[in-house]
């Protein structure tokens, strides 16, 4: 009789290990899908912030080239310019705004003014672009 609970007992131990080999090879299956979708992941935010980036340092001022282009278009194009001049200088958008007395609100609108064009957005009106020009110029004209 001794001989029978020994042979269950090891039954019962080889039972349990093969229950420990699954739970860990689930547990490593799980690990190792984790992984890969973080991986995933990051590769993904790499390269749509290279997009974004790439897209951002793009001269935006193809227009200016052509001779026929509208004139409040042109404005805009000079404006962007004038401002981006300041920035080179080393000023932030802070300091643009409280320098020239122009509102946060509408250097954003004036740099993204094309985009929200495009897009059918809000943008500045030409009276708005003109008090922009005399406010960043001092009452020179900016115009290149």
């Amino acid at each position: 009789m001794r001989l029978r609970p020994a042979l269950e007992n090891k039954a019962r131990a080889q039972a349990a290990a093969s229950l420990d080999r699954l739970r860990i090879g689930k547990i490593g299956g799980q690990l190792l899908s984790l992984i890969i979708f973080q991986a995933a992941i990051i590769l993904a935010i790499t390269a749509i912030s290279v997009r974004l980036h790439e897209s951002a340092n793009e001269p935006r001022t193809p227009e200016s080239a052509s001779a026929n282009t509208d004139p409040l278009k042109q404005l805009v194009l000079d404006l962007q310019g004038a401002v981006r001049n300041l920035l080179k200088s080393g000023r932030s958008y802070n300091q643009i705004a409280e320098e020239t007395s122009i509102g946060k609100g509408h250097l954003s609108m004036l740099m993204n003014h094309c985009d929200r064009a495009k897009r059918g957005d809000r943008v500045l009106g030409k009276a708005a672009l003109r008090g922009i020009e005399a406010k960043l110029s001092g009452g020179r004209s900016i115009a290149a």
